[in-house]
């Protein structure tokens, strides 16, 4: 089963469920470097819904 993101934004900006309607914004993956610990911050895609668990649909 999948889903679309039904925003107008780009997807690391904003993602609308099409099924369930899961409306998240502001959102940022945090990568942490092994060696001192340090965080990198960047975009990301949901590539599933953090609630309903469908796949996202490109």
């Amino acid at each position: 089963m999948t889903c679309r993101n039904e925003s107008v934004y780009a997807s690391c900006d904003e993602f609308i469920c099409s099924e369930c309607g899961t409306h998240l914004t502001d959102w940022r993956k945090v990568d942490i470097e092994y060696d001192d610990g340090t965080e990198w911050y960047g975009e990301y895609s949901f590539k599933y819904c953090p609630n309903c668990g469908r796949e996202v649909e490109e």
